[in-house]
């Protein structure tokens, strides 16, 4: 079925209004910064607007998942998560962690165009593959490019399947060292028995990166760090501890306890509240021994209703 008919027909739109959305959807964006962990430093937001995001979740169900993903790949994944990632590198002594630089704005319309071409060959005409490209891909103004938004719902789905070739060309690599090696977005993580190893990998990654056809992808050499059981080994947040097990780390923990005795004491306001709840949940998968100190400490009732809080009144609710 012709895909602009599809997309009506789904959507209950008329075909006018899918081209009309379609055509000036790089420019339906809301852009915003927020703060990075450098200090003076931002990141740049563009959000769709409700328009374009109904289109791009039609994108998500019915494009998307038709192509690949590596296994490597363990964000934006049903099943994979945080802990997840860092569990496949509990039982090595050494982690490498490296990370793109602009990973979300370095992919561009061209290489999902030919990533569509070579996964999904003759599936799409080239005017439908074009209505892709722009439901996809947002129009930097100041910069005078289309490119991947921070901010997209498709953004996460389509840069995890642009990255098969790079993740596949890694894992066989790796494999044939006995390297473990996974991606959280943009943040590459290896580890292994034999530190000498993850030298060897650290060199080959650049090599790999200029072997892809696409996309063009920098490394952030400044993030590059080689960790070990003599220090901390932190993957995508979460520590490792020696014993293999992971770890919220000794300043969250702290943090979390005393955010909790100001929730006690009634002096949170609701937004550090919820913040609270959404730390106390992580924690709760990380490392639910804390919470159980926590509700020796501060009593199970406190702990419940932390954990169990209701937040459906605190989320804008959106209608598509």
């Amino acid at each position: 079925m012709d895909l602009i008919l599809q997309l009506a027909n789904d959507l209950g739109l008329a075909n006018r209004d899918i081209l009309l959305i379609a055509n000036s959807a790089p420019y339906r964006y809301k852009e915003y910064k927020i703060p990075k962990k450098k200090p003076n430093t931002f990141r740049d937001i563009a959000q769709p607007a409700r328009e374009v995001k109904i289109l791009q979740r039609w994108v998500i169900e019915n494009v998307l998942t038709k192509l690949p993903i590596h296994n490597a790949a363990t964000a934006y994944i049903k099943d994979r998560n945080i802990k997840y990632n860092a569990m496949l590198h509990a039982g090595n002594p050494f982690v490498l962690k490296m990370d793109f630089s602009n990973f979300f704005p370095s992919i561009v319309p061209k290489d999902f165009k030919t990533h569509l071409l070579r996964h999904l060959p003759n599936m799409y005409t080239e005017d439908e593959i074009n209505l892709l490209l722009r439901i996809l891909f947002w129009r930097n103004k100041k910069e005078e490019r289309f490119q991947l938004s921070i901010g997209g719902p498709s953004s996460p789905n389509l840069s995890n399947s642009i990255m098969f070739e790079f993740d596949s060309l890694i894992s066989d690599e790796c494999n044939s060292l006995n390297i473990v090696y996974s991606r959280y977005a943009d943040d590459l993580v290896f580890s292994s028995i034999d530190f000498d190893l993850l030298k060897r990998i650290h060199n080959q990654v650049a090599i790999y990166l200029k072997k892809i056809p696409y996309p063009k992808l920098t490394l952030n050499n400044d993030k590059t760090m080689f960790l070990s059981k003599r220090g901390n080994r932190t993957v995508t947040g979460v520590i490792i501890t020696n014993d293999g097990s992971l770890s919220l780390g000794r300043d969250r923990k702290r943090e979390i306890s005393c955010q909790i005795n100001w929730h006690k004491k009634g002096n949170l306001k609701r937004s550090d509240t919820l913040k609270l709840h959404g730390m106390l949940c992580f924690a709760n998968d990380i490392e639910p021994g804390f919470i159980d100190r926590m509700r020796t400490k501060y009593g199970i009732d406190t702990i419940h209703e932390l954990i169990h809080l209701d937040t459906s009144k605190d989320q804008k609710t959106i209608k598509i």
